[in-house]
Formats: structure tokens, sequence, C-alpha cells
């Protein structure tokens, strides 16, 4: 069983659930798990490698070779951009989701219309960071990266409206697999995780994106107690 495994591997810990991290007794090596009443807690995990932090899938991708799997990764990449623009779609059918004319300065990935409000989107698909110095790379190689290509496709289609006529109002976020960084606003692009997204689509509904947007600004996904009505009128 599962329980007597754990158990065998665990220090408990007895005296008025307190922790000395200086007792003599206890190993990490031998014990990899802190049992603290019915609470468990391992302190190498964060030493760990954490490329399943995102998904299995993602790191078989990340490992294959990639001439000879080409084709494959990017057909990974454009279901990565199908199932949110899906999920966007079920979320409202009034809101019109599109792809941007491909051949044009900048990239944008997505642009979410709801009539009143645009929403230009640019997807990006890392993995977990385990140090300060990656997650700095993180941030210059990749979002600024993504800050600077929105700007560009934004500058585009303000320049060239009859390829797509951009809404008075609009947003601009970096979609990221990543959690580093999430909700910062550079330059009006505002960073925010993939998966909190997709959850927010599937388990809400916004009847506006200007709600939409609101939810992510006001973090309204930490305030447990005031989200579940599902409906952001």
């Amino acid at each position: 069983q599962a329980e007597d495994a754990l158990e065998l591997l665990s220090y408990n810990i007895r005296d008025n659930y307190t922790f000395d991290r200086f007792q003599i007794g206890y190993d990490v090596w031998f014990y990899p798990f802190v049992k603290i009443g019915d609470l468990n807690f391992c302190p190498t995990m964060f030493f760990a490698k954490n490329d399943w932090f995102y998904s299995v899938a993602q790191a078989v991708l990340k490992n294959y070779h990639h001439k000879a799997n080409r084709a494959m990764r990017k057909d990974s990449s454009n279901e990565f951009e199908v199932n949110l623009k899906e999920e966007f779609r079920r979320n409202c059918l009034d809101w019109d989701v599109s792809y941007p004319v491909p051949k044009h300065d900048g990239d944008i990935d997505l642009i979410v219309s709801d009539g009143d409000i645009d929403l230009l989107i640019q997807l990006k698909r890392t993995y977990f960071r385990l140090s300060l110095k990656d997650a700095f790379f993180e941030t210059m190689n990749s979002d600024r990266k993504a800050m600077k290509q929105l700007l560009q496709g934004e500058d585009y289609f303000l320049s060239n409206p009859k390829e797509y006529k951009l809404s008075d109002k609009r947003y601009k976020w970096i979609v990221s697999t990543s959690f580093e960084g999430v909700n910062e606003v550079v330059e009006g692009c505002r960073k925010v995780n993939y998966y909190d997204l997709f959850w927010a689509l599937r388990n809400f509904e916004f009847n506006s994106l200007e709600r939409l947007v609101e939810y992510f600004e006001n973090d309204v996904i930490l305030e447990d107690s005031k989200v579940y009505n599902h409906v952001f009128l």
C-alpha cells in the first residue's frame, strides 16, 4: 500500500508538532518525507527536476531530435493554438476569434474580439525554470521577445486597417505555459499563464472581454469565495 511505503520513508514529528533541522537522527536520504500530524512534506522537492510540471508530452517533444520531428513539433504547436481558440469560442459564441494574417511585421497568434474590445495574444510554450538565472533569461529571451512581437503586430494592423481593423480599446497578452513573472505588465503587455486562462474559460462564463481582463488583472483566481458564482456579469 502507498500509505505503508510513505510511512516507512517518513520522519515522524511528535514533539508538539515542531521540527528542529539540527536534530540528531534525521537524515533526508533515509527519510525523504517529514510527517507533521496528517501532513507530509518533502524537503528535497525544491531540488527536483520539474520538466513534468507542465506536461509529459511537452517533455517528450523537447527531447526529440528537432530535424527528424519538425513536423510533429509543428503539429503540436498548432494544436496548442487551436485548443485555446476553441475554448474561447465555447465560452462565448458571440466573440470573434481569428488568426491574423500570417505574413506581417511582428507576430500575433490570436485576436479575440467581443465587438467593443480586442485582445491580442502571443502564445509561448516553455518549461519550468529551476534557478534565478534561468528565470531571468526566460524574461529576457521569451517574454520580451513576445512583447516586441505584439507591439510590432499592433503597429502593423494600425497602419493596415484593411487587413484587420483594431478596436480603439485593446489589450495585449503574452500567454505562456511558464509561471515566472505571471501578471507582470511591460510596455502594455501583460503575461498570463496558459493553464490559468484555459481553466478560467473552461469553468466560468464571461459576458465580455472586459470581465475576462478584470479577472486576471485583479487576481480573482486567488479569491475562491468570490469566483464560484461561475458567471461574470
